[in-house]
Protein backbone atom coordinates (compact mmCIF):
# COMPACT_ATOMS: atom_id res chain seq x y z
CA UNK A 1 0.00 0.00 0.00
CA UNK A 2 2.85 2.37 0.92
CA UNK A 3 4.59 1.71 -2.39
CA UNK A 4 1.37 2.45 -4.31
CA UNK A 5 1.00 5.80 -2.52
CA UNK A 6 4.61 6.71 -3.31
CA UNK A 7 4.11 5.83 -6.97
CA UNK A 8 0.87 7.83 -7.10
CA UNK A 9 2.52 10.87 -5.55
CA UNK A 10 5.38 10.54 -8.04
CA UNK A 11 2.91 10.46 -10.94
CA UNK A 12 1.11 13.55 -9.62
CA UNK A 13 4.38 15.42 -9.11
CA UNK A 14 5.62 14.48 -12.58
CA UNK A 15 2.34 15.63 -14.13
CA UNK A 16 2.45 19.01 -12.37
CA UNK A 17 6.07 19.59 -13.38
CA UNK A 18 5.34 18.54 -16.94
CA UNK A 19 2.35 20.87 -17.15
CA UNK A 20 4.44 23.75 -15.86
CA UNK A 21 7.13 23.05 -18.48
CA UNK A 22 4.62 22.87 -21.29
CA UNK A 23 2.91 26.08 -20.33
CA UNK A 24 6.01 28.23 -20.13
CA UNK A 25 9.34 28.19 -21.91
CA UNK A 26 10.30 30.37 -18.99
CA UNK A 27 8.40 30.19 -15.74
CA UNK A 28 5.53 32.67 -15.63
CA UNK A 29 7.25 34.77 -12.98
CA UNK A 30 10.38 35.02 -15.15
CA UNK A 31 8.36 36.28 -18.11
CA UNK A 32 6.70 38.82 -15.82
CA UNK A 33 10.06 40.01 -14.47
CA UNK A 34 11.41 40.43 -18.01
CA UNK A 35 8.32 42.42 -18.96
CA UNK A 36 8.60 44.69 -15.93
CA UNK A 37 12.35 45.01 -16.53
CA UNK A 38 11.95 46.45 -20.04
CA UNK A 39 9.30 48.88 -18.76
CA UNK A 40 11.62 50.10 -16.00
CA UNK A 41 9.52 48.52 -13.25
CA UNK A 42 11.82 45.69 -12.11
CA UNK A 43 15.28 46.11 -10.63
CA UNK A 44 17.02 43.47 -8.53
CA UNK A 45 18.70 46.19 -6.46
CA UNK A 46 15.28 47.68 -5.63
CA UNK A 47 13.51 44.43 -4.92
CA UNK A 48 10.81 45.66 -2.55
CA UNK A 49 9.54 48.31 -4.97
CA UNK A 50 9.85 45.81 -7.84
CA UNK A 51 7.72 43.27 -6.00
CA UNK A 52 5.10 45.94 -5.34
CA UNK A 53 5.05 46.70 -9.07
CA UNK A 54 4.62 43.00 -9.82
CA UNK A 55 1.75 42.76 -7.38
CA UNK A 56 0.00 45.70 -9.04
CA UNK A 57 0.57 44.44 -12.59
CA UNK A 58 0.21 40.72 -12.00
CA UNK A 59 -3.33 40.52 -13.37
CA UNK A 60 -2.39 42.43 -16.51
CA UNK A 61 0.72 40.33 -17.17
CA UNK A 62 -1.20 37.10 -16.59
CA UNK A 63 -3.65 38.18 -19.29
CA UNK A 64 -0.71 38.33 -21.69
CA UNK A 65 1.34 35.34 -20.56
CA UNK A 66 -1.56 32.91 -20.23
CA UNK A 67 -2.99 34.17 -23.50
CA UNK A 68 0.31 33.65 -25.31
CA UNK A 69 0.81 30.23 -23.78
CA UNK A 70 -2.73 29.04 -24.59
CA UNK A 71 -4.16 29.30 -21.07
CA UNK A 72 -3.09 25.78 -20.13
CA UNK A 73 -4.20 24.29 -23.45
CA UNK A 74 -7.87 25.34 -23.28
CA UNK A 75 -7.96 26.38 -26.93
CA UNK A 76 -5.86 23.41 -28.03
CA UNK A 77 -8.36 21.06 -26.38
CA UNK A 78 -11.14 22.75 -28.35
CA UNK A 79 -9.22 22.24 -31.59
CA UNK A 80 -8.51 18.61 -30.77
CA UNK A 81 -12.22 18.01 -30.16
CA UNK A 82 -13.27 19.68 -33.40
CA UNK A 83 -10.37 18.25 -35.45
CA UNK A 84 -9.59 14.74 -34.15
CA UNK A 85 -5.93 13.88 -34.56
CA UNK A 86 -4.62 17.45 -34.34
CA UNK A 87 -2.07 18.37 -31.67
CA UNK A 88 0.84 20.75 -31.43
CA UNK A 89 3.43 17.97 -31.74
CA UNK A 90 7.12 18.73 -31.17
CA UNK A 91 6.50 22.48 -31.25
CA UNK A 92 4.68 22.29 -27.87
CA UNK A 93 2.47 25.25 -26.90
CA UNK A 94 4.63 27.62 -28.95
CA UNK A 95 2.86 26.39 -32.10
CA UNK A 96 -0.08 28.68 -31.25
CA UNK A 97 -0.02 32.46 -30.86
CA UNK A 98 3.74 32.99 -30.92
CA UNK A 99 3.91 34.52 -34.40
CA UNK A 100 3.39 38.22 -33.67
CA UNK A 101 1.14 40.78 -32.04
CA UNK A 102 -1.67 41.40 -34.57
CA UNK A 103 0.89 40.63 -37.24
CA UNK A 104 0.41 38.59 -40.37
CA UNK A 105 -1.80 35.65 -41.16
CA UNK A 106 -1.65 32.29 -39.32
CA UNK A 107 -1.99 30.52 -42.68
CA UNK A 108 1.42 31.97 -43.58
CA UNK A 109 2.92 30.59 -40.36
CA UNK A 110 4.95 27.63 -41.60
CA UNK A 111 5.11 25.71 -38.34
CA UNK A 112 1.33 25.84 -37.94
CA UNK A 113 0.50 24.94 -41.54
CA UNK A 114 3.06 22.10 -41.59
CA UNK A 115 1.80 20.68 -38.28
CA UNK A 116 -1.78 20.94 -39.51
CA UNK A 117 -1.12 19.08 -42.75
CA UNK A 118 1.00 16.50 -40.93
CA UNK A 119 -1.65 15.78 -38.29
CA UNK A 120 -4.83 16.07 -40.38
CA UNK A 121 -3.63 15.34 -43.91
CA UNK A 122 -6.58 17.28 -45.29
CA UNK A 123 -6.11 20.74 -46.80
CA UNK A 124 -9.73 21.86 -46.39
CA UNK A 125 -9.77 20.84 -42.72
CA UNK A 126 -6.50 22.71 -42.23
CA UNK A 127 -7.96 25.88 -43.74
CA UNK A 128 -10.97 25.56 -41.45
CA UNK A 129 -8.70 25.06 -38.42
CA UNK A 130 -6.60 28.08 -39.39
CA UNK A 131 -9.79 30.17 -39.68
CA UNK A 132 -10.60 29.15 -36.10
CA UNK A 133 -7.08 30.17 -35.06
CA UNK A 134 -7.56 33.56 -36.74
CA UNK A 135 -10.73 34.19 -34.74
CA UNK A 136 -9.05 33.16 -31.52
CA UNK A 137 -6.04 35.35 -32.31
CA UNK A 138 -8.32 38.35 -32.87
CA UNK A 139 -10.11 37.73 -29.56
CA UNK A 140 -6.86 37.38 -27.62
CA UNK A 141 -5.35 40.51 -29.07
CA UNK A 142 -8.51 42.45 -28.19
CA UNK A 143 -8.39 41.13 -24.60
CA UNK A 144 -4.73 42.11 -24.29
CA UNK A 145 -5.10 45.61 -25.71
CA UNK A 146 -8.24 46.19 -23.64
CA UNK A 147 -6.37 45.03 -20.53
CA UNK A 148 -3.72 47.70 -21.19
CA UNK A 149 -6.38 50.38 -21.64
CA UNK A 150 -8.16 49.28 -18.45
CA UNK A 151 -5.01 49.13 -16.30
CA UNK A 152 -3.57 52.45 -17.45
CA UNK A 153 -7.00 54.06 -17.77
CA UNK A 154 -6.18 55.59 -21.13
CA UNK A 155 -7.80 55.56 -24.54
CA UNK A 156 -4.63 56.64 -26.39
CA UNK A 157 -4.63 53.98 -29.07
CA UNK A 158 -0.92 54.28 -29.92
CA UNK A 159 0.11 53.89 -26.28
CA UNK A 160 -2.16 50.93 -25.60
CA UNK A 161 -1.03 49.08 -28.71
CA UNK A 162 2.67 49.83 -28.24
CA UNK A 163 2.81 48.79 -24.57
CA UNK A 164 0.81 45.66 -25.36
CA UNK A 165 3.11 44.72 -28.21
CA UNK A 166 6.26 45.33 -26.15
CA UNK A 167 4.94 43.13 -23.32
CA UNK A 168 3.99 40.45 -25.86
CA UNK A 169 7.32 40.49 -27.70
CA UNK A 170 9.29 40.41 -24.45
CA UNK A 171 7.61 37.08 -23.68
CA UNK A 172 8.66 35.75 -27.08
CA UNK A 173 12.23 36.96 -26.57
CA UNK A 174 12.26 35.03 -23.28
CA UNK A 175 11.27 31.88 -25.17
CA UNK A 176 14.14 32.40 -27.61
CA UNK A 177 16.54 32.77 -24.66
CA UNK A 178 15.34 29.83 -22.60
CA UNK A 179 14.60 27.37 -25.42
CA UNK A 180 16.78 28.36 -28.34
CA UNK A 181 16.52 25.47 -30.79
CA UNK A 182 15.30 24.70 -34.29
CA UNK A 183 11.71 24.00 -33.22
CA UNK A 184 11.49 27.25 -31.26
CA UNK A 185 13.00 29.17 -34.16
CA UNK A 186 10.30 27.80 -36.48
CA UNK A 187 7.36 28.25 -34.12
CA UNK A 188 8.23 31.59 -32.50
CA UNK A 189 8.37 34.91 -34.34
CA UNK A 190 12.03 35.45 -35.18
CA UNK A 191 14.25 37.80 -33.18
CA UNK A 192 15.01 39.63 -36.44
CA UNK A 193 11.33 40.39 -36.98
CA UNK A 194 10.76 41.14 -33.29
CA UNK A 195 13.45 43.84 -33.45
CA UNK A 196 11.73 45.44 -36.41
CA UNK A 197 8.32 45.37 -34.75
CA UNK A 198 9.57 46.74 -31.43
CA UNK A 199 11.24 49.68 -33.19
CA UNK A 200 7.91 50.46 -34.87
CA UNK A 201 6.08 50.28 -31.54
CA UNK A 202 8.55 52.57 -29.75
CA UNK A 203 8.09 55.07 -32.58
CA UNK A 204 4.33 54.93 -31.92
CA UNK A 205 4.89 56.00 -28.32
CA UNK A 206 6.11 59.35 -29.66
CA UNK A 207 3.60 59.59 -32.48
CA UNK A 208 3.49 63.38 -32.75
CA UNK A 209 5.91 66.29 -32.54
CA UNK A 210 4.83 67.38 -29.05
CA UNK A 211 5.54 63.94 -27.63
CA UNK A 212 8.84 63.63 -29.49
CA UNK A 213 10.02 66.97 -28.11
CA UNK A 214 9.33 65.77 -24.55
CA UNK A 215 11.85 62.94 -24.90
CA UNK A 216 14.08 64.03 -27.76
CA UNK A 217 17.35 63.12 -26.00
CA UNK A 218 16.00 59.77 -24.80
CA UNK A 219 14.63 58.85 -28.23
CA UNK A 220 17.97 59.70 -29.84
CA UNK A 221 19.79 57.47 -27.34
CA UNK A 222 17.34 54.64 -28.05
CA UNK A 223 17.72 54.99 -31.83
CA UNK A 224 21.52 55.02 -31.58
CA UNK A 225 21.54 51.91 -29.38
CA UNK A 226 19.08 50.16 -31.70
CA UNK A 227 21.29 50.94 -34.69
CA UNK A 228 24.29 49.36 -32.96
CA UNK A 229 22.23 46.31 -31.99
CA UNK A 230 20.92 45.92 -35.53
CA UNK A 231 24.46 45.66 -36.89
CA UNK A 232 25.81 43.17 -34.35
CA UNK A 233 26.39 39.54 -35.33
CA UNK A 234 24.95 37.50 -32.46
CA UNK A 235 23.54 34.04 -31.92
CA UNK A 236 19.75 33.89 -31.70
CA UNK A 237 19.80 33.47 -27.92
CA UNK A 238 22.34 36.27 -27.38
CA UNK A 239 20.44 38.58 -29.72
CA UNK A 240 17.18 38.03 -27.83
CA UNK A 241 18.89 38.87 -24.54
CA UNK A 242 20.53 41.94 -26.09
CA UNK A 243 17.15 43.24 -27.28
CA UNK A 244 15.76 42.91 -23.74
CA UNK A 245 18.80 44.67 -22.24
CA UNK A 246 18.68 47.55 -24.74
CA UNK A 247 14.98 48.00 -24.07
CA UNK A 248 15.55 47.93 -20.30
CA UNK A 249 18.13 50.69 -20.55
CA UNK A 250 16.57 53.00 -23.12
CA UNK A 251 12.78 52.50 -23.04
CA UNK A 252 12.03 53.46 -19.40
CA UNK A 253 13.40 57.04 -19.70
CA UNK A 254 11.19 57.53 -22.76
CA UNK A 255 8.14 56.20 -20.90
CA UNK A 256 8.85 58.33 -17.85
CA UNK A 257 9.33 61.53 -19.87
CA UNK A 258 6.24 61.10 -22.06
CA UNK A 259 3.90 58.97 -19.97
CA UNK A 260 5.17 59.44 -16.42
CA UNK A 261 1.79 60.49 -15.02
CA UNK A 262 0.02 57.62 -16.82
CA UNK A 263 2.28 55.14 -15.02
CA UNK A 264 2.21 57.03 -11.70
CA UNK A 265 -1.60 57.00 -11.62
CA UNK A 266 -1.61 53.18 -11.58
CA UNK A 267 0.53 53.11 -8.42
CA UNK A 268 3.61 51.58 -10.04
CA UNK A 269 7.03 53.20 -9.60
CA UNK A 270 9.92 53.40 -12.02
CA UNK A 271 12.92 51.61 -10.51
CA UNK A 272 15.29 51.42 -13.47
CA UNK A 273 18.96 52.27 -13.12
CA UNK A 274 20.32 55.05 -15.30
CA UNK A 275 23.84 55.44 -16.61
CA UNK A 276 25.07 51.85 -16.04
CA UNK A 277 27.82 50.51 -18.29
CA UNK A 278 26.61 49.03 -21.54
CA UNK A 279 27.92 48.10 -24.97
CA UNK A 280 24.88 49.89 -26.36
Amino acid sequence: MGKIKIVNWFVVAFYVLSLSFLCYAKQGSEHAQDQLYVLGLWNESKLQESKENLKLMNGLLRTFNLGIDDEYSIFLDQLKTKYPGFNWGDYTHRLLYHWGYDYGDPSNHKALSDACIDKLGDYSKCMSLIDDVKKEQKDREARMTNAIASFFKTNVREFNHAIGAIIYYTHLLGDHIQHSNKKTDLAVFSTYNIKSRIKTEVDKLAHNLTLREKAQKELTAFNNAWRVLKNRDLSNEAEAQAVIDVLAKHLPPILEKIYGNTFKNTGVKFVYSSGFFSFF
